[in-house]
């Protein structure tokens, strides 16, 4: 299951090493990476939760990481010790571990219903 997120950290590291990539690109696709291998380790340990739990955890991290991206862009250059940026390191990996988790089970879903 961790595969698609090992997937998605590698397509971003090959976008990101291409000559001319902007700075506003760099930090996203750096952010995403980071996401995606903590999601790659989450999904080991979440993806045995029930459906609904996963929708749970999909709107946490749909409420974390947007949170976690405004304050991080706030406290740009401050140099504050503790910033509720750190948001965004919790709410992405859980939005994406829940979100691969719900396309795997429909996906599986779909598989089965198509073979009875």
């Amino acid at each position: 299951m961790p595969l698609a997120e090992g997937l998605l950290a590698l397509i971003a590291f090959i976008v990101l090493k291409q000559p001319g990539t902007s700075d506003v690109l760099f930090t996203v696709l750096a952010l995403l990476i980071i996401c995606s291998v903590l999601a790659a380790v989450l999904t080991l340990f979440l993806s045995a939760e029930k459906t609904r739990t996963q929708w749970l955890l999909f709107a946490i991290g749909a409420v974390l990481t947007p949170v976690g991206a405004y304050f991080m862009i706030q406290d740009a250059g401050e140099p504050v010790m503790f910033s509720l940026g750190i948001l965004l390191y919790l709410g992405g990996p859980v939005l994406i571990s829940a979100l691969f988790t719900l396309i795997h089970r429909a996906l599986k879903i779909t598989r089965t219903s198509e073979l009875t």
